[in-house]
């Protein structure tokens, strides 16, 4: 018994001195949010002030010094962020996360765009005389210099990463990941023409892919039929492929970017009389959080901005004079080719009348444990070949699929361009700042202390030959159908100080504008733009704690009518069928479309959408590519008209050979369904089937994946309010499993009055810092679930009486 316990006394001695000894690391490897640091690069003195919630607020004498410090502060608090960035874009995450990454390594590999980030770097960035070129200098230095002396994030060490510097190139590859991540048609197209191609034109006509006349459409303002199929034939009924795209994109370790919400007030329409502005971005949730907010002082210049990783313009913000704000276009500007190859030479394919060479390329992915392994990337005059990394093209042709993709037919000119949008001196500037916007496509909300409101559809908009349907796969052999150029920036859909006094977007269609019509692209729905049309025809003059308000709005007016329709079609003996049955009904008839957290219908609704769309759909598509179908726009523009239409094709389970099934038998099965499995899932009482209870929230880590690493890395998981297509946006897969994880929502939320910018408000998810022994890890987790904003500060005086710190950078 001694020797015993003289062996657990030892134990116990050397596990407390090892989880000593990992405390004492890990509190070693903070942030540095006081003290003072001298640091080769400097030129002047620069002082970094941290309020309450880890937001730096950079005082500099110098605009070089000033993106220098930002660059340092920005990367002792995101570094491992902004590498997995610069990994995902550049096709290199298998170096570090294994083996399980070479399908989304090869992805992009295929894609090129570290290719393209160093063209347009080498483009953009020969020189260093022009104010954005030596500003993204100074922010780059003050990155590696905190490379080099700062301390190594926790991750790095977890997963064996060696710090290296970062170069002009990677600082492309962030604004190279940020416009793929606007590209739907990767999910789309290939599911739109297997549907078009292989169940025929009877299916894909009840599928919705483009504007429907008389929903809600952003509206412009001045300033004050199918074509011929000749591609081969699609591979025989039956044949299912499992590694899509969708599964790829899975896999990424970057959260993407899904939707947003914005508006503009004119002063008028304020109660201070002067412009107002909010914003809510719309990306996946992740730890951490997409945004990194900080604050820059230096003599002319005064500015509030959210920054991406790696990028040292922020993207939204406001200076003291003007406001800013974005959300996703949606416009379509990726096209797929058919691409026909010489018999017996793959190197060659048929364009326009004769065979050409394709160009190759070969590529090497570095695999962590494992052998290299080498790609061949081929490419026509569209772009890259695309069916060995998107094996879904597979069910709709034999023949190699090219990607058109207008982001890679033009020099990536971000940089410049926000670099001029956080500068802009007058809305005149700021206009010619977004003219110059290739990709991503962007609506732009703006407003400024003149009393000037603007929207902007930003991006380089293609043209497309007659009879072209961007959602199909068209034929790459003729010139005749590539698109035929670009449309001028001034045709762009916009409107600039409308009578109306309001502008807003929802990521929905922009209204007709002049020769392009209703241009088209993976909008969605008219849900969040007629609530929000609601809510701002409630009154005349709105405050800020209005704009607060709608912000956090959970009410849909869509859904009540999705299930008043699936009601009326049900019997009554089905819906009295038990007590739950009955009750649940009530629950659905009843429903104003709101998601608050005790709320019962959307526990009942989401799991009976999903039934009714699995039991029509999934035996034409199969279950890999309804999962896809269920990832798109085109779903949730399908939901309302699909569910009216009792005649639709989609009905008849093509399996059943002794019966032609209805709508209204689905409809009833998938009643019936719901009610017996959320009665097992959540017991018989229907006052215990809350929101709340299914509907959860985690920001999960890259390392927080594996188990037990989450309890460490990630946050929540919490029940939150909200959903699909609501203003308060917190979307999930839609599936028959009964919980719904929020895989998507707001990144952050602003509320902006020009009249006191020093009172404007925001949120992030989570916290400031993505180091995990920041005390700004999680720190705003609880106000951002609960509806809760804090001050986006720019008074010194504040800012100083409240600090939590004060870093003083010293040139060496």
């Amino acid at each position: 018994m001694k020797i015993l316990r003289k062996a657990l006394y030892i134990t116990v001695t050397l596990l407390l001195s090892g989880i000593v000894v990992i405390l004492i690391y890990l509190a070693s490897q903070k942030p540095h949010y006081n003290g003072s640091l001298k640091l080769p690069g400097l030129n002047k003195q620069v002082e970094v002030i941290y309020d309450f919630y880890g937001v730096p607020h950079i005082y500099a004498e110098n605009e070089q010094d000033a993106y220098f410090a930002l660059g340092y502060v920005h990367a002792q608090d995101r570094l491992f962020q902004m590498e997995m960035t610069r990994r995902v874009a550049s096709g290199r995450l298998s170096e570090v996360l294994g083996p399980d990454f070479i399908r989304v390594d090869a992805f992009f590999k295929t894609l090129g765009l570290e290719e393209h980030a160093l063209l347009s770097s080498n483009q953009y960035m020969k020189g260093d005389s022009l104010p954005y070129q030596k500003s993204a200098r100074a922010y780059l230095a003050g990155l590696n210099r905190f490379i080099k002396d700062g301390s190594t994030p926790v991750e790095f060490v977890l997963l064996g990463i060696d710090k290296k510097e970062f170069t002009i190139k990677d600082l492309y590859l962030s604004t190279e990941y940020m416009a793929f991540n606007f590209a739907m048609a990767f999910r789309t197209d290939p599911l739109m023409s297997y549907i078009q191609r292989k169940l025929g034109a009877v299916y894909a006509r009840d599928i919705v892919t483009a504007y429907v006349p008389g929903t809600a459409s952003i509206p412009v303002s001045p300033d004050s039929s199918e074509i011929p199929d000749t591609l081969t034939a699609p591979l025989p009924a039956g044949k299912t492929v499992f590694n899509t795209v969708n599964t790829v994109l899975e896999k990424i370790p970057v959260p993407p970017l899904t939707g947003s919400n914005g508006w503009v007030l004119a002063p008028f329409k304020s109660q201070s009389g002067k412009v107002m502005l909010g914003n809510d971005t719309h990306i996946g949730f992740g730890q951490p959080a997409t945004w990194y907010e900080a604050h820059m002082e230096y003599p002319g210049y005064s500015f509030y901005g959210n920054f991406l990783a790696g990028l040292p313009f922020a993207a939204i913000g406001h200076t003291r004079e003007r406001a800013w704000g974005l959300t996703m276009l949606e416009n379509d500007d990726l096209d797929f080719y058919s691409i026909r190859l010489k018999p017996g030479d793959s190197t060659m394919y048929w364009t326009d009348g004769k065979w050409k060479p394709l160009k190759r390329t070969r590529k090497t992915i570095s695999v962590k444990g494992g052998e290299e392994v080498s790609i061949t990337v081929m490419e026509s005059r569209h772009g890259p070949l695309v069916q060995k990394v998107m094996p879904e093209w597979a069910q709709v042709t034999e023949n190699p699929v090219a990607m058109w993709w207008t982001h890679l037919h033009f020099y990536n000119n971000l940089l410049q361009v926000t670099y001029q949008l956080n500068h802009a001196s007058s809305m005149e500037d700021f206009r010619e700042g977004v003219s110059k916007l290739i990709s991503p496509g962007l609506n732009v909300m703006y407003g400024d202390k003149e009393g000037n409101i603007a929207w902007w559809a930003a991006g380089r908009l293609m043209k497309r030959a007659p009879g072209v349907n961007p959602v199909l796969l068209i034929d790459g052999s003729k010139y005749n159908l590539d698109p035929p150029g670009y449309y001028d920036f001034a045709d762009n859909p916009h409107s600039v100080n409308p009578s109306q006094g309001f502008i807003y977007s929802a990521n929905n269609q922009p209204d007709s504008s002049g020769a392009m019509g209703f241009y088209p692209g993976y909008y969605v729905p008219e849900d969040r733009a007629i609530r929000i049309m609601q809510l701002f025809n409630e009154k005349n003059v709105f405050t800020l704690e209005d704009m607060h308000r709608i912000n956090l709005d959970v009410r849909s007016p869509v859904t009540p009518q999705v299930a008043g329709a699936i009601l009326s079609a049900i019997r009554s003996e089905v819906k009295q069928k038990s007590p739950a049955h009955m009750s649940a009904s009530k629950l659905l008839l009843l429903w104003d479309g709101d998601h608050r957290l005790r709320d019962q219908a959307p526990t009942i609704y989401y799991k009976l959408l999903y039934h009714i769309l699995q039991m029509a759909m999934e035996d034409e598509l199969g279950t890999e590519n309804f999962k896809v179908f269920l990832s798109t726009h085109v779903m949730k523009n399908t939901i309302l008209p699909f569910i009216q239409n009792d005649s639709s094709v989609w009905w008849n389970n093509i399996n059943s050979r002794d019966v032609v099934e209805s709508r209204n038998m689905i409809f009833e099965r998938a009643y019936d369904k719901t009610i017996t499995e959320l009665n097992a899932q959540l017991g018989s009482n229907t006052d215990s089937w809350e929101w709340g209870r299914v509907h959860i929230l985690e920001h999960k880590h890259p390392i927080g994946m594996k188990k037990p690493f989450n309890i460490v890395f990630n946050v929540g998981p919490y029940p939150v309010p909200g959903g699909p297509e609501v203003i308060n946006q917190m979307g999930f897969d839609l599936s028959g499993e009964g919980v719904y994880r929020v895989k998507y929502g707001p990144a952050m939320r602003i509320v902006l009055d020009l009249a006191d910018v020093e009172n404007s408000k925001s949120i992030l998810p989570t916290g400031q810092s993505g180091n995990v022994m920041s005390r700004y890890y999680y720190d705003q987790a609880i106000m951002y679930n609960t509806g809760k904003m804090r001050k986006q500060k720019m008074n010194r005086a504040e800012i100083e009486s409240n600090r939590s710190g004060r870093l003083v950078l010293e040139p060496q």
